[in-house]
């Protein structure tokens, strides 16, 4: 059972990626802030992740409070000890940020533009679809008055207490060749209502998706720029149980129980100039080499005797080995994002996102100094609210882990030969182009 809730998220929500933010390195992260809420689940990592924040009010005016939380919870040995019935190592962060939003100039909401176009299309389907019934079922009983044409009315009335789509008309009006006369001339007569109506309603969504086209290249039109410094903090837990010196006299007491707190506190700045968007973060962090840890499994065995019998119990342990500590770590984050447009009406996006990560330990013997580089490319429709794409990251550019280990277990590889590629899959709660 200790595992069923990590089990539930993964399969029920597979390849949703993480929320708080659009883009993100291999680790998860990312500097630039975007809109609105999102909920994901990472299946690799087994990560659950649910982000608020007011963006979504705030973007676009002049000095304006802008603030957010996002929740994540994930198992930190990954998806396949779920399957394997392992031990978890359960972790679960609250990351919070509150900021101030500088720009040039008070912007029409452009979510909330699009919102109110949709919804007077909406109340137009309504008015439309009541008058599509009305005047095609007057059409059909003005012409089919004989009895040649009494089934063509009684099918035409039939299709309509049906419709979903009006197109599905069509196959009741089409003219067969055993039809007589009588039956295409009613058929013919119908049609032409259809016609005209059809011609009304094709005409007035265009109408409506071209106020929405309008409103995008509106924005995209203006010279629009935007400044946001904000600080950043982020507190973590996780627990997890370590091999320490063996205890011969009781081999229980050779584990440990290890309870780790994690604390993250910083700040950043995100600078916007148009569909270009530049983010910087800065955040010191109380951390811990975990993830260098080597992980074993050990079977601890008691043997009852009673006369000539004995019993043996068994218990399975998992448990991590090596010099584990906790260390201060500066983390630095450089994001560009840069939105480009793959058709002249908008419709379809592609964000290119070249980023940067690093991280100075102030215990290199525990953890060395990493440097990732890497660069993301997402596609996704102008409203919609799913995002996916692939990145390609350099990790640990300088092969630092590598170099801590002896140096006959060292592999060092050249650059090309450790390039990782990641798919990714996010869904927003909010439309994704709302982002920009």
């Amino acid at each position: 059972m200790r595992n069923l809730g990590f089990l539930l998220a993964a399969v029920l929500l597979p390849g949703m990626g993480l929320a708080q933010g659009l883009t993100a390195s291999a680790d998860g992260e990312s500097s630039v802030l975007f809109k609105g809420s999102s909920i994901g689940v990472n299946l690799g990592k087994t990560e659950f992740t649910f982000g608020m924040n007011n963006l979504q009010n705030s973007i676009g005016e002049n000095r304006k409070w802008v603030y957010g939380a996002s929740l994540k919870g994930e198992n930190k040995e990954g998806l396949s000890t779920l399957f394997s019935g392992g031990d978890a190592v359960p972790a679960a962060s609250l990351r919070g940020f509150v900021g101030y939003s500088f720009s040039n100039a008070v912007l029409p909401d452009l979510e909330a533009s699009r919102r109110a176009v949709d919804l007077r299309e909406e109340k137009y389907n309504v008015r439309f679809q009541r008058r599509f019934l009305s005047e095609m079922r007057a059409a059909a009983v003005s012409a089919c008055r004989t009895q040649e044409t009494f089934q063509l009315k009684q099918d035409i009335i039939s299709a309509l207490s049906k419709l979903v789509f009006i197109e599905e008309m069509e196959a009741v009006l089409a003219v067969k060749a055993e039809d007589k006369q009588e039956v295409k001339d009613a058929k013919d007569a119908v049609r032409k209502e259809y016609d005209e109506l059809n011609k009304e309603f094709k005409a007035a969504i265009a109408g409506y998706e071209q106020e929405r086209t309008k409103l995008t290249a509106d924005r995209g039109a203006k010279s629009y720029w935007q400044i946001i410094p904000f600080a950043l903090a982020d507190y973590g837990s996780s627990k997890f149980k370590k091999m320490n010196r063996l205890d011969s006299v009781n081999y229980n007491n050779s584990f440990e129980d290890i309870n780790v707190r994690t604390d993250r506190i910083g700040f950043g700045v995100n600078a916007q100039y148009r569909n270009f968007t530049l983010g910087f973060t800065y955040a010191h962090i109380r951390g811990n080499n975990f993830d260098l840890l080597t992980k074993k499994e050990y079977t601890y065995k008691k043997v009852l005797n009673s006369g000539n019998q004995s019993l043996t119990e068994e218990k399975k342990i998992s448990a991590y080995t090596g010099t584990y500590g906790v260390f201060d770590v500066n983390e630095y984050a450089v994001d560009l994002v840069m939105n480009f447009r793959l058709d002249k009406e908008a419709k379809n996006h592609i964000l290119v996102n070249p980023y940067m990560r690093s991280q100075l330990s102030t215990n290199r013997e525990l953890m060395p100094n990493k440097l990732n580089l890497g660069t993301g490319f997402y596609f996704f429709q102008q409203t919609g609210k799913f995002l996916g794409g692939f990145y390609v990251e350099l990790p640990d550019v300088n092969n630092n882990f590598e170099r801590m280990k002896p140096e006959a277990d060292q592999y060092l590889r050249p650059p090309l030969q450790r390039l990782s590629l990641g798919i990714v899959a996010k869904l927003s709660i909010s439309s994704v182009l709302g982002a920009f």
